[in-house]
């Protein structure tokens, strides 16, 4: 895939247990790295969540952290948004 964000989706949405939808709409203010948690504003039964980070799926995170625009509040921007 020419998507450089597809292995960090894959990899979250595994050890997570993500929805597609919920892992594309995440937002950098969704994220707690100190806590190891993810918060997720809109489900499919409508209540938000929070979902807890392994240490593997926050390295990935904190790797992505580390290159994201400052101006998009998306972790895994794409042309749509």
């Amino acid at each position: 895939s020419k998507n450089p964000y597809l292995e960090t989706i894959v990899t979250i949405a595994l050890l997570t247990g993500m929805r597609r939808g919920e892992i594309l709409d995440l937002q950098w203010e969704d994220i707690l790295f100190d806590k190891a948690l993810l918060f997720i504003k809109e489900t499919k039964n409508g209540k938000p969540r929070a979902v807890p980070l392994s240490s593997s799926a926050l390295e990935h995170m904190k790797k992505l952290a580390k290159t994201k625009n400052e101006n998009i509040p998306f972790v895994f921007p794409s042309k749509k948004r």
